[in-house]
């Protein structure tokens, strides 16, 4: 049989070693280096942390999620994809006017916009969250009164959703 006459499903033998033809050669190392390249990509996690940083040359979000250091009794984050966005649960007690949390260090600072997503539609109109402080590692969120600007207590166990970004 003549090389040109050989089926292409047959690869050619020369000494016991399988010659290919200059196709499927190419079409191997690209395979290859296809697969080199996919399986070389970073995380999932390392590319959010990466990213977290070369937006501004600084932390702009963080990979790290808070935690609460001072609201009611046994406060916690519920949910959270670290510092950009989660919800806090400000425990037992319906005393805290008040969530202070630890984040992650920041060049200057968090601004944070934060929301009770369980308070009732009725009181909703009345009442509101703002940020009172913050440092290069914490955040301070009041709830409040809209009509007088006094501190409220949270109903035990409300669910505040927030939003943060360092600077």
């Amino acid at each position: 049989m003549t090389p040109s006459a050989t089926p292409l499903h047959r690869p050619r033998t020369v000494a016991g070693l399988v010659v290919l033809s200059t196709t499927t050669l190419i079409l191997f190392l690209l395979v290859v280096g296809l697969f080199k390249a996919f399986t070389a990509l970073p995380s999932a996690q390392t590319f959010y942390d990466s990213l977290a940083w070369r937006t501004t040359g600084k932390l702009l979000f963080s990979a790290t999620a808070p935690t609460v250091t001072s609201a009611g009794t046994s406060p916690s984050v519920t949910a959270s994809n670290g510092a950009a966005t989660f919800i806090v649960n400000v425990g037992t007690g319906g005393t805290a006017t008040a969530i202070v949390m630890a984040m992650p260090t920041a060049s200057t600072g968090w601004t944070c916009i934060s929301n009770d997503i369980t308070a009732s539609a009725a009181a909703v109109a009345g009442i509101g969250d703002r940020q009172t402080a913050s440092t290069t590692t914490s955040v301070t969120v009041e709830h409040y009164t809209v009509s007088t600007g006094a501190a409220l207590a949270y109903t035990a166990s409300d669910l505040v959703r927030f939003i943060c970004a360092a600077y």
